[in-house]
């Protein structure tokens, strides 16, 4: 079989910048934007009160020119170029402030359904790396692999099927803001990081299981959380976990006479499809 035919992939795709060094470190406002389904991949949630400092420091930390917040959720935009993945708003409508902002900035912190996006770096000029750089998750007959560079012929084996007692896996999923990558294997959710080293010094991947087996699931990155879909005598259940299998929930039960062939869930919505 030919060596691509046999992979099931996972992409994540990321363009990397970098930046010569420069002066000034004043945010320069650029514009209300609604928090579009384009931009959701980009948005990181903060669990503890955001605040403009912490979203601009975060997304200074990923090297990203951009920094947008919407305050009442929670949520750091942290990407480039969102002019052509999102629809500009008046800025009256981004009217939550920036509490513990400089006394006297005025600056706003998004409002609803839309955030403050300001220019991480006004005086820095990015210099393109490599406009195209994938990273990808896949399943092959040894294992789940981590794929760094175009050439698939180069990657880490983050599982091998060794630890899926022999049994090949069926699909993976991530959650990159926690470093999680996760397989399907022998009916069971197989969970590791995704740093190959740190995996070999460990005691193995965690395992999630149902009492019955799970035919397909997908991660919530947005809520932490795992659905999944299993089997029993008669009926498909779907189900959710946190990400490491704990609070267990049953969201319904399906009468079908098919199969769950695959599940995609919309993080944002809350909404899935099997």
């Amino acid at each position: 079989m030919d060596f691509y035919k046999q992979l099931s992939f996972t992409l994540l795709t990321f363009s990397v910048f970098l930046f010569v060094s420069g002066t000034g470190d004043e945010l320069r406002y650029v514009g209300c934007f609604d928090v579009a389904h384009s931009v959701l991949s980009k948005l990181h949630k903060y669990f503890y009160g955001l605040d403009l400092n912490k979203c601009v420091n975060y997304c200074a930390a990923l090297n990203t020119r951009q920094a947008g917040i919407h305050k009442s959720e929670n949520f750091c935009y942290c990407g480039d170029g969102i002019d052509e993945n999102s629809e500009r708003k008046d800025d009256t409508l981004c009217n939550i402030s920036c509490g513990q902002d400089k006394p006297g900035a005025n600056r706003t912190c998004g409002g609803e359904n839309v955030m403050s996006l300001y220019d991480n770096f006004p005086t820095l000029k990015p210099t393109m790396v490599d406009n195209n750089i994938s990273f990808l998750l896949g399943t092959a007959p040894e294992g789940v692999r981590l794929y760094r560079s175009p050439d698939l012929h180069k990657y880490d084996t983050l599982m091998s099927t060794d630890t899926f007692n022999d049994f090949s896996s069926d699909e993976v999923d991530y959650h990159y803001a926690k470093n999680l990558g996760f397989a399907l294997a022998d009916g069971k959710i197989y969970k590791s990081t995704l740093t190959p080293n740190s995996n070999a010094n460990s005691t193995g991947p965690t395992v999630i299981k149902d009492d019955f087996p799970i035919a397909s699931f997908a991660v919530d990155w947005f809520h932490d959380t795992i659905y999944w879909a299993s089997r029993d005598h008669s009926n498909y259940s779907v189900k959710s976990v946190d990400l490491d299998g704990g609070n267990a929930t049953t969201l319904l039960k399906i009468q079908t006479s098919g199969t769950v062939q695959c599940m995609e869930v919309d993080p944002y919505e809350r909404l899935f499809n099997t």
